[in-house]
C-alpha cells in the first residue's frame, strides 16, 4: 500500500524548515505509513509514531524500493519506477 501510494502520487518532500506540527500533517498525508504504524506498532506513544513513519521511508529508500533525493531545503521521496512508467 505503501509504494502503491508513491506510485500513484508519484513524490513527496520532507522540508528540513517544517514546524512540528506542519511535519505531523505532511508525514500524516502518506496515510499507509500512518496505517502501518498503528498495525505493528500499536503501544506506540503518539509523539514517536512521527518517527516511525520517517524510519519506514528511510528503510524503503535504503532497501530501494522507494528513491531518496537530497535537496538544499529537504528530503525528496518517490517511486522508482511508476512515475517513469506514467510519464511514456
Amino acid at each position: 500500500d505503501i509504494l502503491r501510494w508513491f506510485i500513484e502520487s508519484s513524490k513527496f518532500e520532507l522540508q528540513h524548515y517544517l514546524s512540528q506540527k506542519e511535519y505531523e500533517s505532511k508525514i500524516l498525508s502518506v496515510a499507509p505509513l500512518n496505517e502501518l504504524v498503528k498495525k505493528y506498532l500499536p503501544n506506540l506513544e503518539e509523539k514517536d509514531q512521527y518517527f516511525a513513519m520517517e524510519l519506514v521511508l528511510w528503510g524503503l529508500a535504503v532497501n530501494k524500493k522507494l528513491s531518496k533525493k537530497q535537496l538544499e531545503g529537504g528530503i525528496h521521496f518517490q517511486d522508482n519506477y511508476g512515475s517513469f512508467i506514467s510519464n511514456m
